[in-house]
């Protein structure tokens, strides 16, 4: 019998959270998280914290049949959070913010994890030493170094390797060169064979024309990955 991840993704434009769903979100925050949601110096970036705080709790309770507020979490290794609630299975998570997208993937099977990562192609590209971030095959595919197209790509091949990298635990901290990215590999985008993360399975997501999303499954003990669903959230008139 196979058993594949599956995966759950939703996503939320910052600008559509009104008020009441605003004081929803942290009315489900602890301690921890109201402190940490005072301590942002833009209100942008406590809006995107409660949002993503609202987005998980919500796909836990979704995929586990339980309430929104019985879900904590705790930050693991490199401040990835691990959810803590009454489900005897937590289901693996995570969160990414960027250009005012919020996206939330989840894998409702266990012996897995999960990383994600969205950006805004319009973001400015981090400066001319882009071998900082990329290895040297990456820069090659990219193309000329100009342009909206080399843009895209840059931003393309930077999710995936964060959601990656992600999904192994150990965010940029880790070594760039092992989530190494091919964009153009037949069947997707894939982790370079040979690399030491390439048993990661990638997946661009289509939320939105004007960001690149990812995902990345690390799930060695199933087979393969299963897209349970792609959605964006819909907030609920007067939340």
């Amino acid at each position: 019998m196979t058993r594949s991840c599956e995966l759950h993704v939703t996503w939320l434009h910052a600008a559509d959270a009104d008020a009441a769903l605003l004081a929803e979100a942290t009315s489900w925050l602890d301690v921890a998280e109201h402190d940490r949601a005072g301590r942002f110096a833009r209100r942008e970036d406590a809006t995107d914290f409660l949002l993503g705080r609202w987005l998980a709790r919500r796909a836990l309770a979704a995929t586990t049949g339980t309430r929104p507020d019985e879900w904590s979490f705790d930050l693991g290794d490199h401040g990835k959070p691990l959810a803590r609630g009454p489900s005897v299975h937590a289901p693996a998570f995570n969160l990414s913010h960027g250009g005012g997208l919020v996206v939330c993937a989840l894998c409702a099977t266990a012996d897995s994890s999960v990383g994600v990562d969205v950006e805004s192609i319009s973001r400015r590209l981090p400066g001319r030493r882009l071998e900082r971030f990329l290895t040297e095959r990456e820069l090659h595919a990219l193309g000329p170094e100009s342009g909206s197209t080399f843009a895209r790509r840059f931003w393309r091949t930077w999710t995936l390797k964060e959601a990656t990298l992600k999904a192994a635990g150990t965010g940029i901290a880790g070594t760039l060169s092992a989530a190494e990215v091919e964009l153009a590999a037949e069947g997707g985008a894939r982790v370079r064979p040979g690399a030491p993360l390439d048993r990661i399975e990638l997946l661009e997501l289509p939320i939105a024309p004007t960001h690149c999303a990812a995902v990345a499954v690390d799930a060695p003990a199933l087979d393969g990955v299963e897209v349970a669903s792609i959605t964006r959230a819909v907030v609920p008139p007067g939340t």
